[in-house]
């Protein structure tokens, strides 16, 4: 079992938000982020008809908010 100094439960707006915050302030600290989505940060708002579902917009400029990488340029560990 791995031990992280921060663990952060939700990795919605609000725990993406405060992971991302807290390395900004503790650059060496491990960071735990716990989701119950099978992917990284994304818009679910701009999953709506208007936007992603008619085709106005690709999925990559609507969807994602954060790109794959993030989490490992950030050293933040996403479960």
């Amino acid at each position: 079992m791995q031990n992280f100094k921060y663990l952060i439960i939700g990795a919605g707006v609000a725990g993406t938000t405060a992971a991302e915050t807290i390395r900004t302030l503790d650059k060496e600290g491990s960071i735990a982020l716990v989701g119950d989505e099978p992917h990284p940060f994304y818009s679910r708002i701009a999953l709506s008809k208007e936007n992603y579902m008619l085709k106005r917009m690709t999925e990559e400029q609507v969807v994602w908010l954060k790109k794959e990488s993030f989490y490992t340029e950030k050293n933040i560990t996403y479960f």
